[in-house]
């Protein structure tokens, strides 16, 4: 009988379901080579797999089913329609080196704690983790899916140094509470983040568009941070907010563009919401740099240059308040629409009104 700290060992010939996964406790090691699963997976189980890649027909390949497991180092192949791993009501499970590919989703969690670092997950055809009020600790992973690379509803997740591409969305939040640092955000379709009553916290992230909504979007959200992030060539628009309660620090926003007709392009936009802005860099939006409707924003000591239409612009019974901004290379400065109200404080105006303003300086 195996003893509770038993550790087991499997060579690739051991095709089957090791044994040793369903003895809680036990540590399990994979030698190379290709096993068929699906695997349940039981409490405080260690899985190292060294060249290790489990695949199934059909379904879940892996199943977590309790607490205090750990697996590192494992491929997993998930089937079309299925998932890679799977966890509910698992309070802790660690992977490290973790690569899961293909399937519907790549990781599915409900009311688990995962901690996720050093590994990869793609090609998903709709998302590459999904979580429901669960926690998650994401860090330095490749995060790619058809859908959305993250989706997480209720609960909260945090993520860092990790590199989200190649689907709709990078980051999915409804109702939950985000936080993502010094991470990537590239090859996505729709935006970056988008939140929905949940509140998202980004820090020093790179955005690089195009998005057809957005680098960062939030609806109904009460609490939104951006501080020291990038966002280049934009896309539609910048940062988007509706409904929302803001603030932005030292971010730099550049290259959102209009459509034929002339629509957005704004470096942000907001729509009945609350805004401050500190700091922040809005430089070659083909439409506004800041258009706020309804709501109200404080915009203090940003630079705004090089826009296709009037630097800032408030309408919508909504309050704008610029304080020691520098303005330059726009064809007209601050407007408001009726209704609304404009205020400006020690602001510099370079360049402002001239039928080139919007063209980068140099030789014509």
């Amino acid at each position: 009988m195996w003893g509770a700290a038993a550790a087991i060992v499997f060579s690739a010939a051991a095709m089957e379901a090791p044994a040793g996964l369903a003895i809680p406790g036990s540590t399990v090691r994979l030698g190379a080579g290709a096993y068929r699963g699906p695997w349940r997976v039981a409490a405080r189980v260690h899985v190292i797999a060294r060249g290790a890649t489990v695949t199934a027909a059909a379904g879940t390949v892996v199943t977590v089913a309790g607490d205090g497991v750990t697996i590192e180092g494992l491929a997993i192949h998930a089937p079309p329609g299925g998932t890679g791993i799977e966890a509910s009501d698992a309070r802790r499970l660690t992977l490290a080196g973790v690569e899961v590919g293909g399937g519907r989703r790549g990781v599915c969690l409900v009311r688990t704690g995962l901690s996720f670092h050093g590994g990869r997950v793609s090609g998903a055809s709709e998302y590459g983790l999904w979580a429901r009020d669960a926690t998650v600790d994401l860090a330095d992973l490749w995060l790619s899916a058809r859908s959305a690379a993250v989706y997480v509803a209720g609960g909260e997740a945090r993520a860092g140094a990790c590199d989200f591409s190649g689907g709709e969305y990078g980051a999915l939040a409804f109702r939950a509470r985000i936080e993502i640092s010094a991470s990537r955000f590239h090859g996505l379709f729709r935006a970056g983040v988008a939140a929905t009553r949940s509140r998202c916290r980004l820090d020093h992230d790179r955005f690089e568009g195009p998005f057809t909504d957005a680098a960062v979007s939030a609806i109904g959200a009460p609490a939104v941070e951006l501080r020291g992030c990038r966002v280049t060539s934009a896309g539609a628009v910048g940062v988007k907010l509706v409904n929302s309660t803001a603030t932005l620090s030292g971010d730099a926003i550049e290259g959102a563009r209009s459509d034929a007709a002339g629509r957005e392009g704004d470096g942000l936009y907001a729509f009945d919401s609350q805004v401050s802005s500190a700091g922040d860099r809005l430089i070659g939006e083909g439409g506004t740099g800041v258009t706020i409707l309804g709501g109200k924003a404080t915009v203090r000591g940003c630079r705004i240059e090089r826009t296709g239409q009037e630097a800032a612009y408030v309408g919508e019974k909504g309050t704008l308040v610029l304080i020691g901004c520098a303005i330059s290379q726009a064809p007209a400065g601050p407007m408001a629409g009726p209704g609304a109200t404009l205020r400006a404080e020690r602001c510099k105006l370079d360049r402002v009104g001239q039928p080139d303003a919007g063209l980068p300086p140099g030789p014509r």
